[in-house]
C-alpha cells in the first residue's frame, strides 16, 4: 500500500505542475508500472496508445497497466504522440526509486527521421495605458528551442488594436512546435483560435495561477534573467531590449532543464531579428510555400516540399529556413543567382552527399550522451565522404562555402576518433567486448588483459577435452561448444552421449596447457566431473577448475563493460571539444547540399536566373511567368505562361471564376518569394527590385472557424495593408472587401485602391467587380490597369478557357457561360437570361448610336476596353475643308465611319493632351 500512497502523491504533484495529460511510470522490479483509483480517462488513455490491459491490483480496488523496463523507449515514444508528459522513475538495486526523467512531446529526443522537434513558449500581454494614448494594446514575446539542432529565436511585437495574431501565426506555422507554452493575463483560447495554435500538447498558463506565479515573477526579475542567461550565454545585453520575449525565453529555459538538463546544453545564440523581406497576412499559406493540410501531404502538397530536393538533413533545414525566410540583401541575392549559374555551367556528381546522415542531430546527441560506438565508426566513414566532396570543389566553390581547411577539420576528427576507439571493434556496437584503444585507460587494459587471459584459459581447457574425445567422433568439430544463458552463466555444453564418451575418456592427471603464451596447469580429476542439463539434448560438464574460470570469465566481463562505458562517456565528453571542427564539416555539407539542389531544380523545371535592377522603388517584370506547383501536377492540359509588370503600373484582373486569376496571382507571389530566397525562378526572364513587404489577401482563407467572420478578418488584413504599405510593397490577391453588402464592399475596395496608389505600392488585384472601371476614382490613376482572362463557351466542347492575359476589364457578363457549360436545365436558363437582359443589357440593340454618323454605335472604349463614353474623330475634325479631309493616300467626309472612334473621357482627353 506505501507503494500506491507514494505514487498517487507524486502523479498529483506532477500533474499540478504539467497538467492532467501527465502520467507517471514507477519502476516495480523489472516492470514499469501505472496506476489508477479508478478506470479514469488517463490510465485509459494510456492503455489504449501503448495496447496495454488494464487489470486490478492484487484486488485492492486500484486498476494498473504496465510494461516490461527494456520496453521504456518503445513506449516512451508512443506516450509523447499521444501528447502526454511522461515522469518517469526509476529502481536501484536497493529499491530506492529516484526520477530518471520527465519526457514531452517537445522534449523527447527520439531517433526518429523528424527534421526539428521544437518547443515554443508564447507570453501574451495585454498592457492597459491610462495616462498617455489611453487605451490597451497587446504585447506578443515568443521563444523557441528546436532540441534536435539546438537553434533558438527570440521574436517580440506589438500591436495597438484587437489582433488576429497574424505575426505569431506565421512563427508557428514555419517552426511547427511539438510542445507549446502559453502564458498570458487574459483570456487565452481566442488566441488559441485566431493564431492556430495546433500541437501534440498545449499548457496553458495564467499569470494569477498561483501553482506558476512564483516562477513567473522571477522570470520578469532582471536579477533572475541575468542567473540563468549567464548559464548559457556570454553576452547577454540584446536580451534586455526584448522584455517580454526575454522572460518567455528564461520561463522556456526553465521549463527544458527540469525535464532534461543536458537539453539546454550547448544552445545556439537566439536569432533576433532580420532584414529579410516581411511576409503578411498568412501568405506562406495563402501562396501554398507551405502545406497546409488542405490536401494529402506529399511532394506536390505545397511549393517547399516541391523544390526541396535536398539529400541530407542539414541541407533539407537550411534550404527550408531559406525559403520560407526571404531577403532583401541585394548583393547576397547575386552572389546566390551567380553560385546557382556557376553550378550549371560546371555540374557536380556529388551523389555521396545522400550517404551523409543528420550529423547536426548526432552533434546534440553527443552533448545529451545518447551517442553509441557505432555512431562515431559512421561519422568516421561520413567524414571520407566528406573529404573526397570537398576535394572536387573548385576554388570558386571554396570561397561560397566560407569554411577553411574542411579536409583538415575531418582529418583531426577522424584522428580523435581513431586514437580512442579500435574503429573495427566498435562497429559491433557494443560495450561487451573492448572498443578502447590500448593506452586510453590502464585499468580498462588491466582488466581486459585479466578477462582475455581467463577466455584464453577456457578455450585451451575446450581444445584440450575436445581432444580426449576425438577419436571416437567421425567428424572433426567442436564437440564441447561454449554456451551463455541468458543470465550471463557460462560454461561449456555438449550432447549427453558425448559427455558420456568424454567421461569415459577422461583421465586423472594434470596437464600443462597455453593461455596467451603462458602455461597453467589443468588438474583432471575424474571424480569431480559431473554435468548438469542445460536442455532436453544438451548438458553442462562441471568441473571445478572449469567452473572457477567460467564464473570469473563472466565477473570480468561485467567489470570491463562498465569500464568501456565508462572510458566511452570520457571518450565523449572529450570529444565536445571539436565542436569547431564539427561545426565546419556541418556547415560545408549543408552549402554544398543546398547549392546543388538549387542548381538541379534550376535545371530540372527550367527556371531563369533573376536580374536584378536599381530602382527607387520595387517592381517587378516577369516574362512567361508559371505557377511552379500547378505546371508540375497540372497533367491534363498544358500550362499558359503570362507576362506580367507590377510597379511602373498595377492591375485589376477580370474572369470568371476557375480561369486562372488567383493561380496567376499565387504564381507571381511564389517567384518573388523564390527570386528573393536566392532561387532561379518559373519565367523566360525575371528582372526586379526587391520587395520589403509582401501581403496577401487571398479567399479562402477566411478562418471561419476560428470564430471571426470574414468581414471582420478582410478588415483586420486591410488595417495591416494600409498600415504597412509603401512603395517597397507587394500586395496580392481578391477583392479587399466581400464579406459585407455589394455598395459598401465596392466603396472600400476602391477607397483601398486610391491608398495603395498614393503610397506608390505595387498591387495586383483579382476582382469582379466592373462597375469600377467607370468610377472617375478608378479612371484618373493613371498607374492602374485593366487586365482580364477571357472565357468563351462553344457549344460543342463547353466552356473554353484561353488563359491569356489581355487588356481592358473584358465581357462584364461570363457568369451564365459558366452555368451553360454545366448544363444547367435549360428552362432556367431561359429565366436566367431574360432577367439579365432586363435589368443588364448587353445587345448591340441597346446601344446608342453617334451624332457624327448613325452607323456608329457607342459601345466599348476602342482604346483600354472601358465604358465608351464619346466619339473621337482619328484626323480631327479641324483639318476638314467643308467637312472634308484630304490626306496623302484619299479624301473623305470628317464622319466617315473609318474616321471615328469610340473611347472614354480619359482616354479622349489623354489623345488632345498629346
Amino acid at each position: 500500500m506505501a507503494l500506491t500512497q507514494e505514487y498517487f502523491h507524486l502523479l498529483n504533484q506532477y500533474q499540478q505542475e504539467y497538467g492532467t495529460n501527465t502520467i507517471l511510470l514507477m519502476q516495480v522490479g523489472s516492470f514499469f508500472e501505472v496506476y489508477a483509483k479508478d478506470l479514469s480517462a488517463n490510465i485509459q488513455s494510456f492503455s489504449k496508445l501503448c495496447d496495454l490491459n488494464v487489470v486490478e491490483k492484487d484486488k485492492t480496488k486500484i486498476w494498473m497497466a504496465g510494461f516490461k523496463d527494456i520496453q521504456l523507449e518503445r513506449y516512451l515514444k508512443k506516450i509523447q504522440e499521444g501528447g502526454f508528459t511522461a515522469v518517469v522513475y526509476t529502481q536501484d538495486d536497493t529499491k530506492n526509486r529516484t526520477l530518471a526523467g520527465i519526457f514531452s512531446p517537445g522534449t523527447y529526443f527520439s531517433d526518429s527521421p523528424r527534421l526539428s522537434n521544437s518547443i515554443t513558449c508564447i507570453w501574451v500581454e495585454v498592457i492597459e495605458q491610462k495616462v498617455v494614448n489611453k487605451g490597451n494594446y497587446t504585447v506578443i514575446g515568443i521563444a523557441n528551442i528546436d532540441i534536435y539542432t539546438g537553434k533558438t529565436g527570440v521574436f517580440q511585437y506589438k500591436e495597438e488594436r484587437n489582433t488576429t495574431y497574424d505575426q505569431l501565426e506565421r512563427f508557428l506555422s514555419i517552426t511547427r512546435p511539438s510542445e507549446v507554452l502559453l502564458i498570458s493575463n487574459q483570456d487565452m483560447d481566442p488566441i488559441i483560435r485566431y493564431a492556430g495554435i495546433e500541437c501534440t500538447l498545449l499548457h496553458k498558463i495564467h499569470t494569477e495561477d498561483p501553482t506558476y506565479k512564483k516562477r513567473l515573477v522571477n522570470c520578469e526579475k532582471q536579477t533572475y534573467q541575468k542567473e540563468i542567461l549567464s548559464r548559457f550565454y556570454t553576452h547577454i545585453e540584446p536580451f534586455y531590449d526584448y522584455t517580454l520575449a526575454t522572460q518567455a525565453f528564461c520561463y522556456l529555459l526553465d521549463f527544458v532543464y527540469q525535464h532534461n538538463p543536458y537539453l539546454v546544453h550547448k544552445l545556439a545564440e537566439p536569432e533576433w531579428k532580420t532584414e529579410g523581406l516581411v511576409l503578411a497576412n498568412h501568405s506562406l499559406k495563402q501562396l501554398n510555400l507551405l502545406d497546409d493540410g488542405s490536401v494529402k501531404s506529399g511532394k506536390h502538397s505545397c511549393v517547399t516540399n516541391l523544390l526541396n530536393e535536398c539529400v541530407t538533413p542539414m541541407g533539407k533545414r537550411r534550404f527550408t529556413e531559406l525559403l520560407l525566410h526571404p531577403i532583401c540583401d541585394e548583393h547576397v541575392l547575386q552572389k546566390e543567382y551567380d553560385m546557382t549559374e556557376y553550378m550549371l555551367d560546371h555540374p557536380h556528381e556529388w551523389s555521396e552527399l545522400s550517404h551523409i546522415k543528420d550529423l547536426t542531430k548526432w552533434e546534440r546527441q553527443v552533448y545529451l550522451n545518447k551517442t553509441t560506438p557505432l555512431s562515431f565508426v559512421q561519422l568516421y566513414d561520413q567524414l571520407h565522404a566528406v573529404k573526397r566532396l570537398y576535394a572536387s570543389c573548385e576554388d570558386h566553390v571554396r570561397t561560397y562555402l566560407k569554411v577553411k581547411d574542411v579536409d583538415v577539420c575531418c582529418d583531426t576528427l577522424q584522428a580523435f576518433i581513431c586514437i580512442h576507439l579500435n574503429v573495427e571493434v566498435a562497429r559491433e556496437d557494443s560495450f561487451d567486448v573492448n572498443i578502447m584503444r590500448r593506452g586510453i585507460d590502464e585499468a580498462l587494459d588491466q582488466q581486459y588483459d585479466r578477462w582475455l587471459e581467463t577466455e584464453e584459459k577456457i578455450k585451451s581447457i575446450q581444445v584440450y577435452l575436445n581432444g580426449l574425445i576425438e577419436w571416437k567422433e567421425k567428424k572433426n568439430t567442436d564437440y564441447l561448444k561454449w554456451h551463455e544463458t541468458e543470465k550471463h552463466q557460462l560454461g561449456l555444453i555438449s550432447t549427453k552421449r558425448r559427455c558420456k564418451l568424454l567421461l569415459d575418456a577422461m583421465p586423472t592427471t594434470t596437464v600443462t596447457l597455453r593461455a596467451c603464451g603462458k602455461p597453467f596447469a589443468y588438474t583432471v580429476d575424474k571424480s569431480q566431473v559431473s554435468f548438469e542439463a542445460q536442455s532436453a539434448t544438451n548438458s553442462f560438464v562441471v568441473e571445478p577448475q572449469l567452473q572457477a574460470l567460467c564464473t570469473s570469465w563472466t565477473t570480468l566481463k561485467h567489470s570491463m563493460k562498465d569500464l568501456v562505458a565508462c572510458a566511452f562517456g570520457r571518450f565523449v565528453k572529450q570529444f565536445e571539444t571539436l565542436q569547431p571542427q564539427l561545426e565546419t564539416v556541418i556547415q560545408c555539407v549543408t552549402l554544398m547540399d543546398v547549392i546543388h539542389t538549387k542548381a538541379s531544380i534550376a535545371k530540372k523545371y527550367k527556371y531563369c536566373k533573376p536580374v536584378l535592377v536599381d530602382s527607387e522603388k520595387s517592381f517587378v517584370d516577369a516574362k512567361q511567368l508559371r505557377h511552379a506547383l500547378i505546371e508540375q501536377f497540372q497533367t491534363s492540359e498544358l500550362y499558359v505562361a503570362n507576362d506580367v509588370a507590377l510597379g511602373r503600373e498595377s492591375w485589376l484582373l477580370y474572369g470568371t471564376n476557375a480561369v486562372g486569376k488567383t493561380s496567376l496571382i499565387r504564381a507571381l507571389g511564389i517567384a518573388v518569394i523564390m527570386a528573393q530566397a536566392g532561387l532561379y525562378v518559373p519565367c523566360t526572364t525575371f528582372s526586379y527590385k526587391p520587395y520589403r513587404t509582401l501581403f496577401t489577401r487571398i479567399l479562402g482563407n477566411d478562418n471561419l472557424f476560428k470564430g471571426l467572420s470574414t468581414f471582420a478578418v478582410e478588415m483586420s488584413e486591410l488595417r495591416t495593408i494600409l498600415n504597412m504599405s509603401n512603395a517597397n510593397s507587394l500586395i496580392l490577391g481578391d477583392e479587399l472587401c466581400s464579406g459585407t453588402e455589394t455598395q459598401s464592399a465596392i466603396s472600400i475596395f476602391v477607397a483601398g485602391i486610391q491608398h495603395l496608389h498614393q503610397r506608390k505600392s505595387s498591387f495586383l488585384f483579382a476582382t469582379h467587380l466592373h462597375e469600377i472601371t467607370e468610377y472617375e476614382e478608378i479612371t484618373s490613376l493613371n498607374t492602374v490597369k485593366m487586365k482580364h482572362m477571357a472565357v468563351v463557351y462553344n457549344p460543342e466542347t463547353g466552356l473554353v478557357y484561353d488563359r491569356k492575359l489581355k487588356d481592358g476589364s473584358g465581357d462584364t457578363m461570363y457568369g451564365l457561360e459558366v452555368c451553360k457549360s454545366l448544363q444547367l436545365p435549360a428552362d432556367f436558363m431561359e429565366a436566367a437570361y431574360n432577367i439579365r437582359s432586363k435589368y443588364h443589357s448587353t445587345s448591340l440593340l441597346n446601344l446608342k448610336t453617334s451624332r457624327y454618323n448613325v452607323h456608329k454605335l457607342v459601345g466599348r472604349c476602342e482604346k483600354c476596353g472601358g465604358t465608351g463614353q464619346e466619339v473621337h474623330h482619328i484626323h480631327f475634325q479641324k483639318e476638314a475643308v467643308e467637312g472634308f479631309i484630304q490626306t496623302q493616300a484619299s479624301v473623305f467626309h470628317k464622319n466617315h465611319l473609318a474616321n471615328l472612334m469610340t473611347v472614354c473621357e480619359r482616354c479622349h482627353d489623354e489623345i488632345h493632351l498629346r
